[in-house]
């Protein structure tokens, strides 16, 4: 039986219709160890974007109650406060703190790094949950494209500062919530604010998410010695709040075999708890608890001279150049694992 539900998976994972939906979800489920989740993360601190409503909320609670520390970082403080409190009522743990940043906004995405560096000594779990899809081209406060600024540019910045935190936290794992719409283009380096062409929302939220997946295996291979463990995961097409506003006709048409939060965000929070993994898999882009693909058609694949391009520009974006000795500073051999990546 095992040896079929295994194949059922690769099946599913190539047709994607019944693989990424609920579908897929219930015939991968009987593969899963629940003891992988069933993790106690007492003295651990957590931060998760985006964490007032669908998968980054489910994170946060899921991770709070397994007993961590964790931290909500959202935009709107009426609803941040309103899911601090309903995740305190769920799980009884009341080490659930709200911090309010608009990762559009450089200036206060820099404010809470500074805030969170001053509190706490350590970051064991670090979950890039927040996103968002566009229909119109929008320029935020910073002058740059949304969607880039939002899905890459905040996290190679807030990943970069708060490098020090998970350098001195034994076992650090940061999770990038990308997404299956990364298969659908290749990135170009050369127009990563979509200024060449005429706006695409959904084509410029699947570069971002390419760009993601291509700086977490920067991340994982620079971090490799020091046991920090990054991972690119997709939740699969799940009815989020996002998904309801940004994709109404996808939701309309598949909305009786969208994946519930809880379903979409299992595989967030078993690469958080899994004590399984380990530096062997960090760097991959998983879906369903297994390894995924992050390449489907080779003529998609970025060179290590364009990977090292996307940094470069991200770190002139962002002002991170100007971060001093602690700067994170991956070689080529970073560059060039990111670009070979299956």
């Amino acid at each position: 039986m095992k040896g079929f539900l295994n194949t059922l998976d690769l099946v599913l994972d190539k047709t994607v219709l019944f693989g990424y939906d609920r579908i897929g979800y219930y015939a991968r489920k009987p593969l899963w160890d629940d003891a992988d989740t069933a993790v106690d993360l007492s003295g651990k601190v957590a931060v998760v974007t985006g964490a007032n409503s669908g998968l980054g909320f489910v994170t946060a609670r899921e991770l709070a109650a397994r007993n961590a520390r964790v931290y909500l970082v959202c935009r709107s403080q009426e609803r941040g406060e309103a899911a601090r409190q309903k995740i305190v009522a769920e799980t009884g743990s009341s080490d659930v703190h709200l911090s309010i940043a608009d990762l559009s906004d450089q200036t206060a995405l820099r404010g809470f790094v500074k805030l969170f560096s001053g509190t706490e000594s350590r970051l064991d779990l670090l979950v890039n949950n927040a996103g968002i899809l566009p229909v119109e081209r929008e320029l935020t406060v910073d002058g740059i494209e949304s969607t880039f600024a939002v899905n890459t540019l905040a996290y190679f910045l807030m990943v970069n500062l708060l490098a020090p935190l998970l350098e001195s936290t034994p076992g650090a794992r940061v999770v990038n919530v990308s997404s299956g719409g990364q298969y659908l283009a290749r990135l170009d380096v050369n127009d990563l604010q979509s200024e060449n062409e005429k706006f695409d929302g959904t084509m410029a939220y699947a570069r971002t998410k390419r760009a993601e997946l291509l700086r977490s295996a920067v991340w994982a291979e620079h971090w490799r010695e020091r046991g920090i463990l990054v991972f690119g995961m997709h939740p699969g097409w799940a009815d989020t709040p996002a998904v309801q506003s940004s994709l109404p006709v996808f939701r309309s048409i598949m909305q009786l075999t969208l994946r519930s939060p809880e379903e979409g965000a299992d595989t967030i929070v078993w690469l958080c708890t899994c004590p399984r993994l380990g530096t062997g898999e960090s760097g991959g882009f998983f879906f369903d608890r297994r390894e995924r693909p992050m390449i489907r058609v080779e003529s998609s694949r970025n060179s290590a001279e364009e990977v090292a391009t996307l940094w470069r520009k991200c770190a002139e974006l962002s002002g991170y150049l100007n971060a001093g000795a602690d700067a994170v500073v991956p070689g080529d051999a970073a560059f060039a694992y990111a670009a070979s990546r299956p």
